[in-house]
């Protein structure tokens, strides 16, 4: 089994996007690393918005990288939106990614990723699956820049931005601070762009097991004064406290 890399932490998916940046900076064996974990967190907090409607969920995550650059995997977590009065609602959400790392001098690396959101069911009474491309910027395991566009997003054909900073430092061996500070211009799609924030404590209690705790917050900007796509409604998040327990493999 492998250990669980010492990740940065953003408010995606736990060990999606973060779990490809670890597989990446830390040494590859010398074809291939595979890693896997499993989560469950007290919110699935998402680029300022919950996609659990502040309860808790389960996540897993397979992620592979190939010494020559190449990467991939999937993230698995049960989501709840506020949309109970419809029918077919999905309880899950699957997302398959592709992509490719470089270095490009010194501790610096960047990847390019394309990945497919999956919904088993609808998102207030309509197919809501979409895809997202993105592109990363990483100094060693300290500090990441990303940037990711979709053109469909949640299958209502709207183009939407996300911008996100983030970075790590080790406090001990075991103990890590992380935060990050991003924007999602998605006012095509919600009736608000919007600021969110996240800073917290990371523990590695032995090889295979973290705890996280994380301050999440976002700030509305631009907000209409009706939802674009009537009723679906994604609600920016309040200030709130995530707590996390991962099992990496």
């Amino acid at each position: 089994m492998y250990e669980i890399p010492k990740k940065q932490t953003s408010t995606m998916p736990l060990g999606r996007s973060w779990a490809m940046l670890a597989l990446l900076t830390f040494t590859l064996p010398a074809w291939a690393d595979i890693k896997a974990s499993v989560t469950v967190v007290s919110d699935y907090a998402y680029r300022g918005y919950s996609k659990s409607r502040a309860n808790p969920v389960a996540q897993g995550s397979l992620d592979y990288a190939h010494s020559s650059g190449f990467f991939g995997g999937l993230t698995l977590s049960q989501v709840s939106f506020d949309d109970k009065r419809y029918g077919q609602r999905s309880d899950v959400e699957l997302i398959p990614y592709l992509g490719w790392a470089r270095g490009l001098a010194t501790h610096w690396q960047a990847d390019f990723s394309a990945s497919r959101y999956v919904y088993a069911g609808k998102l207030f009474g309509r197919d809501a699956d979409y895809n997202e491309f993105a592109a990363s910027l990483h100094y060693r395991d300290l500090a990441t820049a990303r940037v990711a566009y979709a053109y469909d997003t949640y299958d209502r054909k709207a183009t939407t931005f996300a911008y996100e900073a983030l970075g790590r430092y080790s406090v001990f061996d075991s103990l890590v601070f992380s935060g990050g500070l991003g924007y999602n211009q998605a006012a095509q799609l919600l009736e608000y762009n919007n600021f969110f924030w996240n800073a917290g404590l990371t523990w590695y209690a032995g090889h295979h097991v973290s705890i996280d705790v994380r301050y999440v917050d976002s700030s509305v900007k631009n907000r209409r004064d009706t939802p674009v796509y009537g009723d679906f409604s994604l609600s920016a998040l309040d200030r709130n406290y995530v707590f996390s327990l991962s099992v990496g493999f």
